[in-house]
């Protein structure tokens, strides 16, 4: 049965509802929520649009209930408390919680302008702070960090724990202030900065660090050392760091006179003596707003002044710091400056780095403390950069080194290796193309592609270093040598413009202090006499010691013997080379380089390498004369007709007595006797004289010419054709020598076997004569040479009817030209200044008489003792022409004695008729020579001034 549903307003509360079952309760719902849509739509019919009028007035009852109910509690409490004790007790209290509150409330408002003010402050100093603040700002900043550093303990102090914040703020400070002192340090070391500029500076620091008159001092001369040091540290030879180094020093110095200790102490005493807060710059500063926050700052902070010791240096003792610190650094400066100092590379640059060192000195030290001598410093610094011009100037001595590696170069190269092959075979322009050889001046096969403008500058080049035998390696010898001599002198210029420097500028300022005037003086006297004289001395013996090494280097370049077979055009080589060396002497007159005297090193004029070469020039000449007397030489020696014939000929003699060109002949002119008369024999009218030399001996003064021209024209100084001269002339007369003697031996030998011809004439005399000839031309010209020569013996043998007997191989005619051409050959190849050197007849009386007794036989120069002049071997054609005068006497007198048997007058009479002869032959000896001097003009004397290598 169902369960009817309770009514619940019989319900005291909700909890009645679910002591029935289940169904009960849910019809009871059912049943409140038909009642509630009921009442619903009931009350929404009633209330309609004033619901929420309805809703205000209840809220305003339920107020209005609520506001009597605490009015009652209230007036009830009144009630209970209208006691006069009670009133005097709440008033009491009430005062001091609203102090209290006042308290917190003002603590919370320092705090947080103190903050601020914290805040703005490091903005501030941030900004101060910037990459090239002035002095001034610096200061700033030191004051308004100083405030910091107050508001911060003071905040640290008032909160516990400290916020996070302000930790950030310190941190900030902390880097802040190292950033100032690195600040304070770049103005301690400009360049730049003035004295008032310091001051500024050095209170900062003193500011930001609390540190005395004295630290500040300390701080600033390590500062100042620093900088010097490490300006000095740089790139090497860096003259502007090295200028600046040493200006930063003596500032230094003088900065220490003039701000330590009395600016400094003044500055900061000032500072002292005023809180910081009042200062006009703190108070204008607008980041930090001090108008706004003064009500809130603290007084001890608003009363805050720096603290710092200001009287802790005395004069004597600031003076006797830079005095340390002075010896100190400058001892510490020494090294590096030298170490940049040996950085510079040009003399001209060191001194004038030099000139501004010693000048900027100078300048500062007529602004130095009393008591600081600068005498010594100057002396340091004059030793170091003395030190480095020595040196340089040695350094530059050793470039010889360069001249000798290009000349042995030169010399082993390939190339010129293959020129020398080229030469052998007669190839002269290749030869030439080194500077070893010779050409004509005329074989200029580039001048039509020259440039014949501006003065034909080129074209005269060309001719010029063609008739100097200036080939391609001697050019570059002599531009390694002349780029050495050329540094050489630039030094010598620059060392000379030394004695004229000047050191000060302002003549009037340095005239008023007597002192310094005098001090000056002194050092002028070294600047400008000691070190220009010590320099030109250590260049002069670089110079001396250079070319000494370069000729000892050259000389060893030089053949040793004439075997070697580059030994010619070796010689001719360094003969060139030399003589363009001589000609460009370092700090030498042309005077001396021309002179092939020796030099006079006594005279303090004449510098002791001005005989530079001349040691050489013998070995040179001798070499040199060696090569040209090659060729004129093989004419000189006598030939066979074939390898198997014992034959000896000379140039004199052959298969016929007579001699060639003998009808050219002319007579003897008469002979004046005391009384004027003339005392002449038939035999004596029908004696003639030569006029011109055999053939060979010819051709061997052309060829001997030749050669010469060959070898180089411009090779033969006086001395070197002297050298020349005498070789020649002892070559050849050893060969002349040679054949004669070996001729006459071999006839003597086989007279003893063989008997004579009808007419005298020896028989067996075959053989050609000895023409000679070069390599070159030898076959041709000997079968033209034979040919003629037969010829001539075939006419020869049919006129000459007297021939010449075994005791005498000889004949007169034969000796006679065998006389001139020895006398011909004495006078062209004579190396002495006299022109009679070559005649015998006046001056060699004594020795024919002393050699006279020859019985026809020539004598032996090897058995001649002494020596000629200077060291000269003895000529011994001299030799072989006495005993040919000799000889002619003596057969002479035989025919006269034999055919006549005359008396002794007449005797005396022939005797000087033979002088006259002599002195006959002799003038027509030097006849021909006039004649033929342009044709063998470079044999001749050149004028004694020129150089013995030009």
């Amino acid at each position: 049965m169902a369960t009817e549903a309770p009514d619940p307003k019989t319900f005291d509360s909700w909890e009645d509802a679910f002591q029935y079952a289940v169904p009960a309760v849910r019809r009871m719902e059912q049943q409140l929520r038909a009642d509630l849509d009921v009442n619903k739509d009931r009350l929404t019919s009633l209330v309609g649009a004033s619901y929420r009028d309805l809703l205000g007035t209840a809220e305003r009852i339920v107020d209005m209930d609520s506001n009597m109910r605490r009015a009652e509690l209230k007036l009830g409490a009144i009630s209970a408390r209208c006691s006069s004790k009670t009133v005097n007790s709440m008033a009491r209290n009430l005062s001091v919680f609203d102090g209290r509150q006042q308290a917190l409330d003002h603590q919370k408002l320092v705090a947080a302008s103190l903050l601020s003010l914290l805040q703005g402050c490091t903005s501030l100093i941030r900004r101060l702070l910037r990459l090239k603040a002035a002095a001034a700002d610096v200061l700033l900043a030191a004051k308004v960090l100083v405030v910091s550093r107050h508001v911060h303990q003071t905040l640290a102090r008032a909160a516990d724990p400290p916020p996070p914040f302000l930790d950030a703020l310190r941190d900030e400070l902390a880097q802040l202030r190292q950033k100032l002192q690195h600040r304070v340090s770049r103005h301690f070391a400009s360049l730049k900065a003035d004295v008032p500029a310091l001051v500024d500076a050095m209170a900062a620091f003193s500011l930001a660090t609390s540190s005395s008159v004295a630290d500040v001092l300390r701080r600033f001369h390590r500062v100042r050392s620093d900088s010097i040091l490490a300006r000095l540290q740089g790139d090497v030879g860096d003259r502007a760091r090295m200028l600046q180094a040493l200006r930063l020093y003596f500032r230094t110095l003088r900065h220490s006179q003039l701000i330590f200790p009395k600016r400094l102490a003044e500055l900061l005493l000032k500072l002292k003596s005023r809180p910081l807060l009042r200062d006009g710059d703190v108070c204008a500063a607008a980041e930090i707003s001090l108008a706004l926050h003064r009500r809130w700052i603290p007084d001890d902070i608003h009363h805050a002044t720096p603290w710092m010791r200001h009287d802790d240096l005395t004069r004597q003792q600031a003076e006797e710091l830079g005095e340390r610190w002075s010896l100190t650094t400058f001892k510490a400066l020494l090294p590096l400056l030298r170490h940049q100092v040996s950085g510079v590379q040009g003399f001209a640059d060191l001194l004038k780095l030099r000139m501004h060192i010693l000048r900027l000195c100078l300048q500062q030290g007529r602004d130095l403390p009393p008591t600081l001598d600068l005498s010594p410093l100057l002396d340091d610094l004059r030793q170091v950069l003395n030190q480095r011009l020595i040196e340089m100037i040695r350094s530059k001595g050793l470039g010889w080194r360069g001249v000798h590696d290009t000349t042995a170069k030169s010399i082993d190269d390939a190339r010129i290796k293959n020129l020398h092959d080229a030469t052998v075979k007669g190839v002269h322009d290749a030869r030439h193309d080194n500077g070893t050889g010779s050409t004509s001046l005329w074989d200029l096969s580039s001048t039509a592609s020259m440039d014949l403008s501006d003065g034909a500058i080129q074209f005269r080049q060309e001719l010029h270093d063609q008739t100097n035998g200036l080939g391609s390696g001697v050019k570059s010898v002599l531009a390694e040598y002349k780029s050495w001599v050329d540094d050489l002198e630039g030094v010598s210029k620059s060392l000379s413009s030394l004695r004229d420097q000047k050191w000060t500028d302002d003549a009037d300022d340095v005239e008023d202090d007597e002192s310094f005037s005098s001090f000056l003086e002194l050092e002028k006297a070294k600047l400008n006499v000691d070190d220009p004289r010590l320099m030109e001395t250590e260049l002069k013996s670089t110079i001396a010691g250079a070319l000494r090494s370069l000729e000892d280097s050259l000389a060893q370049i030089i053949p040793t013997s004439d075997a070697e077979s580059d030994s010619g055009w070796r010689a001719v080589f360094l003969t060139r080379i030399v003589r363009e060396m001589r000609r460009h002497l370092p700090l030498t007159s042309a005077s001396l380089r021309s002179s092939e005297e020796t030099v006079n090193h006594d005279d303090a004029s004449v510098p002791s390498w001005a005989s530079f070469g001349l040691g050489m020039v013998d070995r040179l000449h001798r070499h040199v004369a060696q090569t040209a007397m090659t060729k004129p030489l093989d004419l000189l020696t006598p030939r066979r007709q074939n390898k198997n014939s014992s034959d000896h000929r000379n140039i004199w003699t052959g298969k016929k007595s007579s001699v060639r060109a003998r009808q050219l002949w002319e007579p003897s002119p008469t002979m004046p006797q005391a009384d004027g008369k003339t005392l002449i024999s038939q035999q004596q009218q029908q004696q003639q004289l030569p006029t011109q030399p055999t053939p060979t001996i010819f051709k061997f003064l052309v060829q001997l010419v030749t050669s010469m021209a060959e070898v180089g024209p411009d090779l033969w100084s006086p001395s070197a054709v002297v050298a020349l001269k005498r070789l020649a002339l002892a070559r050849a007369g050893v060969i002349i020598h040679k054949q004669v003697v070996d001729h006459l031996g071999h006839l003597r030998s086989q007279g003893r076997s063989r008997p004579t011809s009808e007419g005298g004439e020896t028989t067996g005399q075959g053989g050609s004569e000895a023409t000679g000839g070069d390599g070159q031309d030898g076959a041709s010209e000997e079968k033209e040479e034979d040919q003629e020569e037969r010829k001539e013996e075939e006419e020869g043998e049919k006129a000459d009817t007297n021939g010449d007997q075994l005791s005498d191989p000889m004949s007169s005619d034969q000796k006679i030209q065998c006389l001139f051409d020895i006398q011909l050959l004495r006078h062209i190849l004579n190396s002495s200044t006299s022109s009679s050197a070559s005649s015998l007849s006046p001056g060699t009386e004594g020795i024919r008489q002393s050699n006279g007794n020859t019985n026809g036989r020539i004598a032996d120069p090897t058995t001649v003792t002494g020596g000629g002049e200077d060291g000269q071997v003895v000529d011994p054609l001299s030799q072989l022409a006495l005993s040919l005068i000799a000889s002619i006497s003596e057969s002479g007198q035989k025919q006269d004695w034999e055919q006549e048997q005359k008396e002794a007058q007449e005797q005396r009479h022939s005797s000087m008729w033979q002088q006259h002869q002599q002195q006959q032959l002799n003038k027509n000896v030097a006849e021909y020579a006039r004649k033929t001097s342009l044709l063998f003009a470079l044999l001749l004397p050149l004028p004694s001034s020129s150089t013995a290598l030009t």
